[in-house]
């Protein structure tokens, strides 16, 4: 399974995707949210919907100006980045300085590949 070890005890919609959850002997909780339950409503899920309501707050408040239509590949990109360093916010600048010295100079065609 990867990451996930026996004694997490995971919560999900209930796709179908997580039978391998319970194949694997971890504890799974389905939730099925559906037109009569809202999610906002269900414990379970308030980390999740704390999370989504920050990630659009922050697009909304850092990038209403910009067409979002446009950049959202790179939005969501910088969001990853700094989401999947930030138990380490010491190392973050370094770790971006250093992608930043190892990248090499790209001419603007190539960048503009991403908005087609």
């Amino acid at each position: 399974m990867g990451y996930i070890q026996a004694e997490y005890h995971i919560v999900s919609d209930g796709l179908y995707c997580f039978t391998a959850v319970t194949q694997a002997d971890i504890t799974h909780q389905r939730e099925i949210v559906g037109s009569h339950r809202c999610s906002v409503d269900m414990p379970c899920f308030k980390w999740v919907n704390i999370l989504i309501s920050n990630l659009k707050t922050g697009f909304s408040a850092t990038y209403h100006a910009f067409k979002f239509a446009k950049y959202a590949g790179r939005y969501l990109a910088e969001h990853q980045y700094r989401f999947n360093r930030r138990y380490n916010l010491k190392q973050m600048l370094p770790w971006l300085l250093r992608a930043a010295v190892l990248t090499m100079p790209r001419p603007e065609p190539w960048l503009r590949m991403a908005e087609h």
